[in-house]
């Protein structure tokens, strides 16, 4: 009987510790941080080029081109870079073939300190393909380590690509240190930052799957491109593998449903936002989100309301600017309005911290509604 009661005791004690162990390892996931950048915009003069036929013919698609840093405990990852940053600065361009008219408001550098940061302090590099518009900026990130697939390596890097694409070996020629990898890569070796093998758009092709607090997420790279691409399994003529592009729909979406991961279409001009930190005040029907260098004004809507109301407890008097990080997007104010020269318009609520006791911005009456 009392051999019986011991192993019965032991038995529950593993199975107790085992419950423990799991709830802990649940605990101890790393926080995992990623935020959305505006790598610039992409007129499509011609989306037929997006099909095998004449599905879209005659039909023009305006694209947005997001690229994203990945936050971890063990590093920064930058993923894809958008659009040549030589294209700030000047007019539209449209490209030789007609197809694309292409432009960029604001650099890789000049974006990243929209969150604090400098290229120094992304370690690592991942593109999901090595067309111009998704490695524009890669040469700001030479000192990152750069994880590339094979087959994407050698394709870009070959004579014959070189020669009749220059600009997509040109983006890459520079950076030196390389990691080379074959097919699905754990970046930082806990399951929550993943390079997903996707390819058929180019030979070396891949998506990203991040484990965020929030939920877990998909980036498509250039899978699909739009929403209506990804209903009607769309394949652009200029893929490298129709067939490679076929077996990477299937293993795209069932990876997305096993991980019930929300999919972003990183070209998908209606699901677009990019990420801010900054000092945010509302104060007398007018609101300003402000930065180390920059300042603009913020839509008055239900979203702004709601954070007004979510930093008031932080605030230790009316004048005090809370640091926060959002979502949304930037445009010029309406014409013949007063006020800032551009207006956010607030998407998603991400953090909101504590004032700091240290140079702690105020912003008085007459400057919030300027």
């Amino acid at each position: 009987m009392n051999r019986i009661l011991i192993v019965f005791l032991a038995t529950t004690f593993l199975i107790s510790c085992k419950g423990e162990q799991k709830e802990a390892t649940a605990t101890n996931k790393p926080e995992v941080k990623m935020y959305r950048l505006d790598g610039g915009t992409i007129m499509v003069n011609n989306l037929q080029i997006f099909s095998q036929g004449d599905l879209y013919k005659g039909e023009t698609k305006q694209f947005a081109n997001s690229y994203f840093i990945i936050e971890h405990p063990k590093g920064k990852l930058v993923w894809d870079t958008g659009l040549p940053n030589n294209l700030v600065g000047k007019e539209p361009l449209t490209s030789p073939d007609g197809n694309f008219t292409v432009s960029r408001k604001v650099t890789s550098g000049n974006q990243l300190r929209l969150l604090g940061l400098a290229p120094s302090d992304i370690d690592f590099l991942a593109l999901s393909h090595t067309h111009f518009d998704h490695t524009g900026g890669a040469s700001v990130f030479k000192d990152a380590t750069w994880l590339v697939q094979e087959k994407e390596y050698v394709h870009v890097r070959n004579e014959e690509n070189q020669i009749k694409n220059p600009d997509q070996y040109n983006a890459i020629k520079n950076l030196n240190k390389i990691r080379i990898i074959n097919g699905d890569y754990d970046v930082f070796g806990d399951g929550t930052v993943v390079i997903k093998s996707m390819p058929g758009h180019t030979p070396g092709h891949c998506a990203l799957f991040v484990d965020l607090a929030s939920g877990p997420v998909l980036l498509s790279g250039d899978l699909y491109h739009f929403d209506e691409n990804r209903d009607n399994k769309g394949i652009p003529s200029f893929n490298t593998s129709i067939e490679e592009t076929k077996e990477s729909f299937e293993a795209f979406e069932a990876f997305a449903k096993a991980k019930n991961a929300k999919i972003i279409l990183q070209h998908e001009l209606d699901d677009f936002s990019q990420t801010i930190k900054g000092e945010f005040i509302y104060l007398e029907d007018a609101a300003v989100f402000k930065g180390d260098n920059f300042i603009y004004g913020v839509k008055i809507d239900e979203k702004m309301r709601e954070l007004a109301e979510q930093v008031t407890s932080k605030q230790r008097d009316q004048y005090d600017m809370v640091p926060v990080t959002i979502n949304g997007s930037i445009n010029p104010k309406p014409e013949g309005t007063e006020g800032w020269d551009e207006i956010i318009t607030i998407k998603e609520i991400l953090e909101i911290k504590e004032p700091t006791n240290e140079g702690s911005i105020k912003i008085e009456g007459d400057q919030a509604s300027n």
